[in-house]
């Protein structure tokens, strides 16, 4: 809706028809018959009765019979009638030619010559490009802009029909958004249009404005074009910013799981060296004890040795078993976030372990519908201690699909929401994916060693 312009206030001619002029603290800058000359042109270029806003050091009008001051604290002023000998002369568009009469003819022609140079500079100093029509989608005038922009800087499109013209042809859709324009006159038609210009391919966002007449009649029509290739590089580049930074947010999360990992390893280390002290304290106590029932002893120890070989199958076969456990298997933790995941959930879900941990359940890669069910019964189960069975829900994998029940478990509160346990078992009848878990070696180890303490403990107890 505006404007702008570069203008010598001393050598280029003034605009005519304004209402406003805000001038404040320029003309301090020049001498006084400089400043006279600068008045006497704001004088030409104000309607009668038009306004001049002046600084507050500016104090040039209090002598001159040009303006008459509305408020001379604030320095406003208004249009007074021309003085005779201080009206700008007003000399011929043309070069060379001499000066116009003062008749109404020859002002009109002026103006309206007047008019059309402005109207071209205007034109030319625009950055968005500009076709012009005639009431007939006539190409009557245009810019350097428009003409690079669309690629035509070697064509003469003035004179030429719209729909006849390379403008068409390089926005086909152009002549059937100019009938719109002729439909409803008053509402201007906007879309973006893809052209080629040379090598150069550019999306132009496009604006077709109907010129109304005096009497309210359509004289012509208005093409204004501006370049927004940049604005869809720009927001591919936001696009990659944001998605660089979710993956740096996952980065940042998988950082602060693995260093609550350390922590948590770092704090059983130490628990097992506080066992392993007072292990020793046990063994120096159970040492003494041993030098004096040294018979006793021999016989605990193949009753030891037994029940350790007992104990070793026994985690051989726990371990097995684990391993070869065919429902899927998964433990969230109190944020719902997936923290354990056994090979039969992989095998299940077709998904490795160290893709999912960490991941909320609303997060998983599984079906829509199973992982909206469980994320609702989880929010119900979080609630309280009760356990609870989801039936019939289908897990399709590469080869079939399966019907599970889903066993939701509660586990220990840590100061707030319980964890929870899932295991998918097949309904009966149903083909169920599954897959081996392992149990940890440690399990067998520390197995062993609560058994071993068991015995000692039997040994005291005896003698």
């Amino acid at each position: 809706m505006l404007i702008f312009g570069r203008s010598d206030l001393a050598q280029d001619a003034p605009i005519s028809h304004v209402q406003l002029i805000l001038c404040r603290n320029v003309l301090i800058y020049f001498d006084s018959i400089t400043q006279t000359h600068i008045l006497n042109r704001l004088h030409y270029a104000l309607d009668p009765g038009g306004i001049l806003f002046l600084g507050k050091s500016e104090s040039k009008l209090s002598t001159s019979s040009l303006f008459r001051p509305v408020d001379s604290r604030w320095r406003i002023f208004r249009k007074d009638h021309a003085q005779p000998g201080n009206d700008i002369p007003r000399v011929s568009a043309t070069k060379g030619s001499n000066a116009m009469t003062t008749t109404d003819g020859s002002a009109k022609s002026h103006e309206a010559a007047q008019t059309k140079l402005y109207y071209r500079a205007l034109l030319d100093v625009l950055e968005p490009g500009v076709f012009a029509l005639d009431a007939n989608d006539v190409l009557i005038g245009d810019n350097k802009s428009a003409r690079d922009l669309w690629g035509l800087s070697g064509n003469k499109l003035v004179g030429q029909h719209i729909a006849e013209s390379a403008l068409a042809r390089q926005c086909p859709m152009l002549v059937d958004k100019l009938e719109e324009t002729h439909r409803n006159a008053t509402t201007p038609v906007r879309f973006e249009c893809d052209v080629k210009a040379g090598d150069e391919s550019r999306t132009l966002a496009v604006t077709l404005r109907s010129v109304m007449g005096e009497s309210g009649d359509r004289v012509g029509t208005l093409i204004y074009a501006d370049d927004v290739t940049h604005r869809e590089k720009l927001q591919t580049t936001i696009e990659q910013l944001e998605a660089t930074g979710e993956e740096l947010q996952s980065a940042n999360e998988e950082l602060e799981t693995t260093n609550e990992e350390l922590q948590s390893t770092n704090e059983e280390l130490e628990t097992t060296n506080e066992e392993l002290q007072s292990t020793n304290e046990e063994l120096e106590t159970t040492n003494e004890e041993l030098q004096s029932l040294n018979e006793e002893l021999e016989n605990m120890n193949e009753e030891l040795e037994f029940r350790t070989r007992e104990l070793d199958s026994l985690n051989s076969r726990y371990a097995e078993t684990l391993e070869r456990m065919p429902w899927a298997v998964m433990v969230l933790d109190n944020d719902g976030r997936v923290q354990f995941w056994n090979s039969a959930a992989q095998k299940l879900f077709n998904l490795e372990a160290r893709s999912v941990i960490g991941l909320e359940l609303a997060q998983l890669p599984i079906e829509g519908d199973l992982r909206d069910a469980l994320v609702k019964r989880r929010k119900s189960v979080g609630d309280g201690t009760t356990p609870m069975l989801l039936r019939n829900q289908q897990v399709t994998s590469k080869r079939s699909t399966t019907a599970f029940d889903v066993h939701l478990t509660p586990l220990n509160r840590d100061g707030g929401k319980p964890s929870l346990l899932l295991m998918f078992s097949p309904q009966q009848g149903s083909n169920g994916g599954g897959g081996n878990s392992g149990s940890p070696r440690s399990n067998s180890k520390n197995g062993g060693r609560k058994a071993k303490t068991a015995v000692k403990k039997k040994v005291v107890k005896k003698n």
